[in-house]
């Protein structure tokens, strides 16, 4: 048996300790992620200014499909005006979350871009939905004209809408007559997925006057108005003094009547000192201004 000094068995342990260190000085390879992807199938929705129930995740894996732990990744708001708290900076051993997504104020489409090195961004998607009512709008139809008794040219629309002027779908609507008489081809309709309801149609009414019809859904109502067109102009004065406010409607609906049967113009008239005494003013009482079309002094007294 040959014979080994002590020295030389140093010698070899220390070569083999070099040969052991050597093998085991190189780090890790670093995980190269292959795909990335959302998790969760099912649609995320919330509404409008709020965040999902539950925060939205996904995946890095490499190519063996193994989930990738601690790489760097990216996730940003996208479209819809959201905000997001919390976002994270690296990949867990999972699922990773997203953070704190808050979906913006506007009902529709809402994305997050999730990145991870130079992989094709991966858009996580939400819808935002419209909150509870919290008014009634005039969506088109207002401020209209036509002849006394004609139907105005646009339809009338009411749109019920939340705090942030989202249209509210489903929602029932009344349509209401409360001056002016005329009639509506339906007084009630449902808002559709623009929280619209819409194509009622209105006839003014035959005497003339204020013309207004109220719509209602729920505790909220807006107001359409539409006017007598007519370039017939009549002011009611009432001389002496004035009667029951009673009495003086019925005057102006009598004004109202004519109005709506004459609507042609007349000539204006300049006149200088005109003595209306005559015509029901107090005596002595006299006029000089340009009229249009007709004045017409109204006196109640015992006959």
């Amino acid at each position: 048996m040959p014979f080994t000094s002590a020295s030389s068995l140093r010698s070899i342990c220390a070569a083999l300790l070099v040969l052991v260190s050597a093998c085991s000085d190189g780090a890790a390879p670093v995980p190269v992620p292959a795909t990335l992807e959302s998790v969760g199938g099912a649609p995320i929705t919330a509404v409008v200014g709020t965040a999902p129930a539950t925060a939205p995740t996904f995946v890095a894996r490499d190519a063996a499909g193994k989930t990738i732990a601690g790489i760097a990744v990216s996730v940003v708001t996208g479209e819809g005006g959201g905000t997001l708290k919390n976002a994270p900076t690296r990949s867990s051993g999972g699922a990773t979350s997203v953070g704190t997504w808050t979906l913006g104020t506007r009902a529709g489409r809402n994305t997050l871009l999730v990145t991870v090195g130079t992989l094709a961004p991966v858009a996580i998607v939400a819808t935002s939905l419209a909150g509870s009512p919290t008014a009634i709008r005039v969506a088109g139809g207002d401020a209209q004209s036509a002849l006394a008794g004609a139907e105005v040219a646009e339809a009338l629309g009411a749109s019920v809408v939340d705090q942030f002027g989202n249209g509210v779908a489903r929602q029932p609507v009344r349509f209401d007559r409360v001056a002016g008489g005329g009639t509506l081809s339906a007084t009630s309709a449902t808002t559709g997925e623009d929280g619209v309801a819409g194509g009622v149609r209105w006839t003014i009414g035959a005497r003339g006057g204020a013309q207004v019809v109220r719509a209602t859904s729920g505790t909220f109502v807006v107001d359409f108005s539409a006017s007598v067109q007519s370039d017939f102009r009549i002011e009611v004065r009432f001389a002496g003094t004035p009667p029951a406010a009673n009495v003086q409607s019925a005057f102006l609906a009598a004004a109202d009547r004519i109005r709506a049967a004459l609507v042609g113009d007349l000539p204006d008239i300049s006149v200088q000192n005109l003595d209306v005494a005559r015509c029901g003013a107090p005596a002595g009482s006299a006029i000089s201004e340009l009229i249009d079309d007709v004045i017409i002094f109204a006196d109640v007294t015992p006959i």
